[in-house]
């Protein structure tokens, strides 16, 4: 008779189990996304996470939330499964990609502002005295920015090619480990060129750097 009872009450727990009162998580997301997309076109369902659900009434609620939206879906019960009654949200939804964007373009902008204001007494010139910066370039449609660089007191003959290359490496590292340039390429993936010219004028050497290029030096120095 234990043995029965025991059986019994497996059996009840397990219905219980398969029993619920709100929609599976699969329902709530894909009419997330189907209902979420009327509002944010560029919104992902994997961008859609549930908060919760509660009962209010007949209804079942489910708060689901994407960025900084938050919106609540009623859903009934019928003999055919659940019937959502609609979406209501508050707060919008801004892709990662937009995000990366639009903090690129305000990027863009305060450095157009700054190479408006900073050269206008002439280049500026380094503490040491040995070299100096020429100008301020902004592409906003390359996603590049570019620095000109001019050595004051040395021309290209003035190193060997080896002393160059030694030269060149210490600056990678230099630019590479500059808090401000290094969250700009980790945080938006800005790309910059460091041009770089003897006294003369004459073209010395030139630098792209990148968050790919920056990278190894990052690995390198646990950063």
């Amino acid at each position: 008779m234990r043995n029965v009872v025991i059986f019994g009450l497996l059996l009840f727990i397990v219905f219980l189990g398969g029993c619920s009162n709100k929609p599976d998580n699969e329902i709530i997301l894909n009419t997330s996304y189907n209902g979420m997309k009327s509002f944010f076109p560029s919104i992902s369902r994997d961008a859609i996470q549930i908060l919760k659900t509660y009962e209010d009434g007949a209804n079942t609620v489910a708060v689901v939330q994407a960025g900084d939206a938050i919106c609540e879906l009623p859903f009934i019960e019928s003999q055919d499964g659940w019937i959502n009654r609609g979406i209501n949200c508050n707060g919008a939804y801004v892709s990662p990609e937009q995000k990366i964007k639009d903090e690129k373009s305000k990027f863009y902008q305060r450095l157009r502002v700054y190479a408006n204001t900073a050269y206008l007494d002439g280049p500026l010139i380094s503490e040491d005295n040995s070299i100096q910066v020429l100008g301020l370039t902004v592409e906003e449609e390359n996603e590049m920015i570019i620095l000109d660089h001019q050595f004051l007191n040395i021309k290209l003959d003035s190193k060997t090619e080896e002393e160059w290359n030694q030269q060149m490496a210490l600056y990678v590292t230099d630019f590479c480990t500059n808090e401000l340039r290094m969250k700009a390429m980790k945080e938006i993936n800005v790309n910059f060129t460091d041009n770089y010219q003897g006294s003369d004028g004459v073209p010395i050497f030139y630098l792209n750097l990148n968050r790919e290029v920056c990278s190894e030096v990052w690995e390198e120095l646990g950063m």
